[in-house]
């Protein structure tokens, strides 16, 4: 999966958050399945010409010199926030906007309980213990992301194909073929970031 979802950047990986800062600069520990940090905002500041704040990336060194709104990452798993104004006693919020990659999912063995399952009769999600729309979102993410969702052959072609190739299996070449044809309906059927959205 993380080869195909790497093909584009794909609207349907964009995850919005705000961020509470309690300092300036504030150090955030970013998910783990971060991709690529798309836009930064700082909500209620401006420049003089009335337009909201969106920092600059840059990365240490003499190039943020003179600069007081900016982003970076470290190099572990940080990103620093500077000039949104926040402190240990008034915090303030930093939005982002970041491409994710999917999270790895788990076995479910027969004997184990899914917190969610679909049927293909009703075309309805059921879950075991979610009742908020958030909880609802949470238990289907542990169970399946919009690849398997949406394009669930070429995930089953994928998988296929590499099996072949290891136990040198004469279908490999065929099927890794129409693998490779699957992709390109998906970068041609799915929506994505070059396509026309603003960052």
């Amino acid at each position: 999966m993380r080869e195909c979802q790497v093909l584009a950047q794909f609207s349907r990986d964009m995850v919005e958050d705000a961020i509470t800062a309690t300092a300036d600069p504030y150090l955030w520990t970013q998910p783990a399945t971060i991709r690529q940090m798309r836009s930064v905002q700082y909500p209620g500041l401006y420049d003089p010409q009335g337009s909201p704040i969106y920092p600059d990336h840059i990365l240490p060194g003499k190039k943020q010199r003179g600069k007081h709104y900016f982003w970076y990452e470290t190099g572990g798993d940080t990103i620093v926030f500077a000039g949104h104004g926040g402190s240990a006693s008034g915090s303030t919020t930093v939005n982002v906007a970041y491409l994710a990659f999917f999270t790895p999912l788990k076995y479910y063995s027969a004997s184990e309980v899914k917190p969610a399952n679909y049927t293909i009769e009703d075309l309805a999600w059921t879950y075991t213990t979610a009742v908020t729309t958030a909880e609802e979102e949470a238990a289907r993410a542990l169970v399946t992301n919009w690849l398997l969702t949406d394009w669930f052959d070429m995930v089953v072609e994928g998988t296929l194909a590499k099996l072949y190739k290891t136990n040198d299996d004469q279908r490999s070449p065929s099927t890794f073929a129409l693998y490779k044809s699957f992709q390109k309906d998906l970068i041609r059927g799915s929506a994505r970031l070059d396509m026309g959205g603003n960052v």
